[in-house]
């Protein structure tokens, strides 16, 4: 969606919401949304709600990492570019001119209509195109968390930043080898909660600006509080924050745990826990459970 402004981000947002077809969304099937990472992206918490009260999950690509998350820079633009140049050299625009709009879009037009019927006659034919290989690649479709491009991402930032590290460290700073996060506990670990609990959960999400859409015009919207929304998804926001100082911290060893101070810190943690790992540890994700688990989680 490129750089654009939180509160239209918002209302583009909800925008494609409205136009789902009539079997998706609210009175249908679950709808992922994918979205590349930028500053616009931080928007209030009332963008989640509204888009799961509307059964629409938003997954946000980490950012510096489209070239091995993203599917249309995975392949697919690069296809789209090719075509462009053919179409302007078939039309003998490439003089190094700067091209009217007119000139553009009848290059860009031709270029799409032809990069389309290419990529459909392909898709009839074997049953695959860029665009399909392009989120299989990434792991989006279908989900994959040991996909082609994450694990060319690992090779080659896990090797550089181990790099960086032995710098930082032989110029005598001092880098953190452990930190703490934030996972849900094994279902048959969780505490259940009682009725104290969950209101005290639940409070979490009327508390302050919680629900609160900022706008730069002055103009604010409320989400409707009175949603349900999934207990294990408030806990893990509510312990989210108590991490703090623990994060990334060369001062803390990982015997000391973030501490909760008040009940509705306690009660999130019969659902969630805290956990230490160090720079090689593997960590287990909802992603990495079972089919047979995922099923099992009520929450």
């Amino acid at each position: 969606m490129g750089q654009i402004g939180v509160n239209r981000f918002f209302r583009r947002v909800l925008h494609i919401v409205k136009q789902l077809p009539h079997d998706q969304g609210p009175n249908g099937r679950g709808v992922f949304l994918f979205l590349d990472w930028h500053s616009s992206r931080e928007c209030p918490q009332s963008l989640l709600m509204s888009l799961l009260k509307h059964n629409v999950c938003m997954f946000v690509l980490p950012s510096k990492t489209s070239i091995w998350s993203q599917p249309c820079d995975n392949g697919k633009h690069e296809l789209q570019a090719q075509a462009i140049s053919k179409a302007a050299h078939d039309q003998g625009m490439l003089c190094g001119k700067p091209l009217d709009y007119a000139d553009a879009n009848k290059i860009f037009r031709a270029a799409m209509e032809s990069n389309c019927l290419e990529q459909n006659d392909e898709l009839r034919r074997t049953g695959s195109n860029a665009a399909v290989s392009s989120f299989k690649k990434t792991g989006l479709c279908p989900m994959d968390c040991n996909n082609e491009g994450w694990n060319n991402a690992f090779c080659t930032f896990g090797k550089l930043n181990e790099l960086m590290k032995r710098q930082r460290k032989d110029a005598g700073e001092r880098v953190p080898d452990a930190t703490w996060i934030v996972k849900p506990r094994p279902i048959d670990s969780r505490i259940a909660l009682t009725k104290e609990d969950t209101d005290a959960v639940r409070g979490f999400v009327v508390k302050d600006d919680f629900l609160l859409v900022g706008s730069t015009d002055g103009e604010c919207e409320d989400a409707d509080a009175s949603m349900d929304i999934p207990l294990l998804l408030l806990a893990a926001a509510i312990a989210e924050p108590l991490l703090g100082v623990h994060l990334l911290n060369d001062q803390r060893d990982l015997s000391q745990s973030p501490q909760p101070k008040e009940l509705q810190q306690v009660a999130p943690l019969k659902l969630v826990m805290f956990e230490g790992i160090t720079v090689n540890d593997r960590v287990d994700t909802p992603c990495t459970l079972t089919v047979d688990e995922t099923k099992r989680d009520k929450l």
